[in-house]
């Protein structure tokens, strides 16, 4: 048994966990520049000589950038040089400048690399074109529709591609789920080309493979009919809800009490919490001073979906528990083995099942943040 007198809170220690790692990173981002707007740029005179941050909705960077870029905007126009990593998610991506490290992309459109990248190459959605001009010396990973690759890779070419175009120089090797691929005459490929299709490669006369060309049909995805397929999850819910019971049965029967009050009022707020707090959250990274308020926002997100994850399976548990009880007596180890089953009967129904399930869950991530509001996270040991 725990002693009364020693009770541990968990939001007490996530916010002093937060407040630990602002300090340690506090030093760092200190050189940090954040900037956002509807068009957002930064001069060619300009030099930023820390970490750089934006959200826009066009960015234009010509200046000299010492540090990390992290950017997300429609349309992005990189013409100065990254002294470290870039990490673009934009509309249309271009690239027309000398990456330090590693270029990571996530495009819905169009991406255009015509520069040097010291590190690796990453791209993920829409189509990309690497020109000529630039080199890539780490391995290039694409998972886009479409990618053409006239430049020079000094690593290799991974990942999964629609139809890929090689007409440059690769000096690794090509290793790639795909649909459609051609080799042109200026393609050289000085390892061994690896692939996954239904189709043959298009080889032109003059395009070489120093390596080994080897095609793989590819893999069909197979179903697999588990009998019981609930019983994992069932467990890992099982036993944290036994040790929040031996923990703290008080906490449960104050959540699982307030649950029980017939009012709207916890579905309403959970539907707000989920909507509007990830919103919130991603509004205050945008400034130096949000990122703090954003990440300790974040963290009790979490905590609270996670906690709500669990405890729905108590609801349910006690809400069919109190339609054969009378007495409507507290959260009891009969409550959470009644809560698990329903937890595998509704796993077994594909639609109606995973939707009640879900409507537990926000009703009690409504009930936690209505105990919030009404109580305090310290009072009447609410959180153990």
């Amino acid at each position: 048994m725990i002693s009364k007198k020693f009770k541990i809170n968990p939001t007490l220690l996530i916010t002093t966990a937060t407040l630990l790692f602002m300090s340690t990173v506090s030093v760092s981002e200190a050189y940090s520049v954040v900037r956002s707007g509807e068009v957002v740029s930064i001069e060619d005179n300009q030099t930023v000589e820390g970490d750089f941050y934006s959200l826009a909705t066009t960015l234009n960077l010509s200046g000299q950038m010492e540090e990390d870029v992290v950017a997300m905007a429609g349309d992005i126009n990189l013409n100065g040089p990254v002294g470290k990593n870039a990490f673009l998610f934009g509309g249309g991506i271009n690239v027309n400048a000398e990456i330090g490290d590693d270029l990571r992309m996530i495009v819905i459109g169009k991406a255009t690399v015509a520069d040097d990248v010291r590190g690796d190459l990453f791209v993920l959605g829409g189509t990309v074109n690497i020109l000529s001009t630039a080199t890539v010396y780490g391995d290039v990973l694409l998972y886009t529709g479409e990618a053409v690759v006239h430049g020079n890779v000094k690593g290799d070419i991974i990942g999964s591609v629609g139809n890929l175009v090689v007409d440059g120089i690769v000096e690794g090797n090509i290793d790639l789920r795909i649909t459609d691929m051609a080799l042109t005459d200026n393609a050289q490929i000085i390892g061994n080309v690896t692939y996954s299709s239904s189709k043959e490669l298009s080889q032109a006369l003059n395009a070489s493979i120093g390596g080994d060309l080897i095609r793989n049909d590819p893999v069909l995805p197979q179903k697999h009919n588990y009998p019981w397929p609930w019983v994992g999850p069932s467990l890992l819910i099982l036993f944290s809800c036994l040790i929040w019971y031996l923990v703290s049965p008080t906490s449960i029967n104050i959540m699982m009490e307030h649950a029980m009050v017939k009012s709207p009022r916890p579905l309403i707020l959970g539907i707000s919490t989920l909507i509007i707090l990830p919103i919130f959250c991603a509004l205050m990274f945008i400034s130096t001073i949000g990122i703090l308020v954003g990440l300790s926002l974040l963290l009790f997100y979490i905590f609270v979906i996670t906690l709500s994850f669990t405890a729905s399976v108590l609801f349910i548990g006690q809400l069919v528990t109190n339609t054969f009880n009378k007495s409507k007596s507290g959260a009891s180890i009969i409550t959470i083995l009644v809560g698990i089953v329903c937890f595998g009967i509704l796993s077994m129904l594909p639609v109606v099942g995973y939707a009640i399930f879900a409507l537990a869950m926000v009703w009690i991530l409504g009930t936690i943040i209505d105990i919030v509001i009404k109580f305090g996270v310290t009072k009447r040991d609410l959180l153990f």
